[in-house]
């Protein structure tokens, strides 16, 4: 769980402070909520999962981000691939649901940072959170 408020003012991706260890050859699956805010809708969001050393065999991840209406739903098969949404207004949530299988174990951490920059700030509230569980 996210221990408080995080802000990004950049393009450039930054961990978020929640990280899970994963072990080698172990199959997961996982959930990432995260409650969000873009001080200029304009300057949008994106979201990956690129921040840990954990390396996977197989990866795929699907992605929704909601703040008055759908404004993104997207799926990757890449840790490092963006989920990118160019704008979103007021309070939003991006939601993302994935499972894969680790190759090299380590630590699995979020990133996020705004799609685009000019004076905004997007902002990622406590309490939005990652959930891995062990999957059969």
């Amino acid at each position: 769980q996210l221990p408080g408020n995080e802000t990004n003012a950049t393009t450039t991706m930054a961990n978020l402070t929640m990280s899970i260890t994963l072990v080698a050859g172990v199959k997961y699956t996982f959930r990432l909520i995260l409650f969000v805010s873009e001080s200029v809708a304009a300057e949008g969001i994106k979201v990956d999962f690129d921040g840990g050393s954990a390396t996977m065999t197989s990866f795929r991840a699907h992605g929704t981000v909601f703040d008055t209406a759908l404004v993104l739903s997207s799926q990757t098969s890449a840790l490092a691939t963006d989920f990118a949404a160019a704008t979103i207004t007021g309070d939003a949530m991006v939601e993302i649901h994935g499972s894969m299988v680790v190759n090299g174990g380590g630590t699995f951490i979020p990133r996020f940072a705004q799609n685009t920059h000019a004076t905004g700030t997007l902002t990622a509230y406590g309490m939005s959170f990652l959930a891995v569980d062990q999957a059969t």
